[in-house]
């Protein structure tokens, strides 16, 4: 994970993209959410509304039809970078966000001493948690089928009224809980499919980057991290959200 001191709009924005199915996730299993949905649904182009009138007789499908448009109008109303964006976090809606978060990283000396300091990582982190102002803070990433919108936490980051971070050694990635000889045979495989015979050149560059992915997993770099992080909105309302996100 880059220092915050240092911009890495790619690799910043590479984590923005994790956070954001976790956050989609979160919009649809909250009945608080549905309702906010809801409201921006009834502020769509009147000729919006209309159109979804006669198209649906299913009732679910009246009210998914209803959300994608209140989710549309909304991105489009927050809309940055190239993205329609939906944050959670806005002035309108919450009070303020306390995050706590868990930062897991390498924990030897010579790697702890190549690797960006506590602070900066910090602030990688929150950087990623809010909407992006401009195509330079994606990397002039463009958004993909399923970042229509893209979900983020905060609007901006004067939203957050406490951080506190607890970091600890880094043992192992999450997703690398495997047998190692196992990832090797899978390697060797690779290996005699791309040079045992010919393939269209598009086969030849999955497999290349499936290999490279494989020889990857099992190591943990200088800038590897692992992140909890542990979000309590306090709402307007008296509601109150408590979820944690990882990336």
């Amino acid at each position: 994970m880059p220092s915050g001191n240092k911009r890495r709009p790619v690799e910043k924005h590479s984590i923005r993209r994790v956070f954001h199915p976790q956050l989609r996730r979160l919009w649809s299993v909250k009945p608080n959410l549905r309702t906010w949905i809801f409201q921006w649904f009834s502020k769509a182009p009147q000729e919006a509304i209309e159109a979804l009138a006669g198209k649906y007789t299913d009732a679910e499908e009246i009210v998914q039809a209803r959300i994608r448009l209140g989710l549309e109008t909304m991105g489009k109303y927050y809309a940055k970078a190239g993205y329609q964006l939906v944050p959670l976090v806005i002035p309108e809606f919450a009070l303020q966000c306390s995050i706590d978060i868990l930062l897991l990283r390498p924990g030897d000396r010579v790697v702890l001493g190549e690797q960006g300091d506590l602070d900066g990582q910090v602030r990688t982190i929150v950087d990623a948690l809010r909407m992006p102002d401009n195509p330079g803070e994606t990397g002039n990433a463009v958004p993909t089928d399923d970042e229509c919108p893209l979900f983020c936490l905060l609007q901006n980051d004067r939203l957050i009224s406490e951080i506190k971070v607890t970091a600890d050694e880094l043992l192992q990635l999450p997703e690398q809980a495997f047998n190692p000889s196992e990832r090797e045979q899978a390697v060797l495989r690779l290996n005699q499919m791309l040079y045992g015979q010919p393939m269209p050149p598009e086969d030849r560059a999955a497999l290349e980057l499936a290999r490279k992915i494989l020889q990857r997993r099992g190591e943990v770099k200088p800038h590897d991290a692992s992140v909890v992080v542990h979000v309590k909105l306090n709402h307007r309302d008296a509601r109150t959200f408590d979820n944690y996100f990882g990336s």
